[in-house]
């Protein structure tokens, strides 16, 4: 949801970065997912955004389930070459940060 406000231009910024300095066998193996980021992202589109992060995420931290010989050891979370995880909890923390802010309004003491 776009709350009718734009994404956090850092945090486009930042997922941007972490496209660009992919590791070389995501980006030879998954382009397809990357390409998908690059246009959610262009596209501000917050939803597309988290669903192809997630996606990247679970092939990062379970490398086994993709690649059945295992040559890539898991990427420990948070963190890793990318973070993808870190991207996630950026966007989920943008996209809750109003519903956060009027429930603290609602809970703030009426009485002064």
């Amino acid at each position: 949801m776009d709350h009718g406000r734009p994404v956090d231009a850092r945090l486009l910024a930042g997922i941007r970065e972490s496209i660009a300095n992919a590791r070389p066998d995501l980006k030879q193996e998954r382009g397809d997912l990357l390409t998908a980021l690059t246009a959610a992202v262009d596209a501000r589109q917050p939803e597309k955004i988290m669903a192809v992060l997630e996606r990247l995420d679970i092939i990062d931290h379970y490398p086994a389930i993709q690649r059945p010989n295992g040559r890539l050891e898991p990427q420990p979370m948070p963190g890793g070459w990318t973070s993808w995880y870190g991207w996630m909890t950026e966007l989920k923390a943008w996209e809750e940060a109003p519903y956060r802010a009027a429930a603290a309004q609602a809970a703030a003491a009426d009485i002064p």
